[in-house]
């Protein structure tokens, strides 16, 4: 039996009560690809705060030792020029004396040595007088 009524937006909507598969199945997709992309989101972050306390231990150690070059007499045998290292091999440092511009300064580049190949080797320079 065919209705007499005509078919508007109104009426379907009225007499279908629900949601479709197809409906339901894009739904899940777009909920599927927003979720991809905050994981992602995540793991970027991740990354970015891992390198970042990389950077920051570093950095702690690097001005450790430079406080302990610091503390040394200037004739001092780790401060004489080449490259040095600590114990653990963790922090080197090389030491740079040019005599001709002002032989009474020495300058000192002092780096981390990192095993992990997603982080940074940081090095400070500085310089020492007499």
């Amino acid at each position: 039996m065919v209705s007499d009524r005509p078919w508007t937006l109104r009426s379907m909507l009225v007499d279908n009560a629900g949601y479709s598969l197809i409906e339901v199945m894009i739904a899940m997709g777009l909920f599927a690809i927003g979720s991809l992309a905050v994981v992602n989101m995540q793991l970027s972050s991740i990354n970015t705060i891992t390198g970042a306390k990389m950077t920051t231990l570093d950095i702690s150690r690097i001005a450790d030792q430079i406080e302990t070059l610091k503390s040394l007499s200037y004739t001092d045998p780790l401060l004489d020029a080449g490259t040095h290292g600590t114990t653990n091999g963790q922090i080197s440092w090389t030491v740079v004396w040019n005599k001709t511009p002002n032989p009474d300064f020495k300058t000192i580049t002092v780096s981390s040595i990192n095993n992990n190949p997603r982080a940074n080797n940081d090095s400070i320079q500085f310089m020492i007088s007499m």
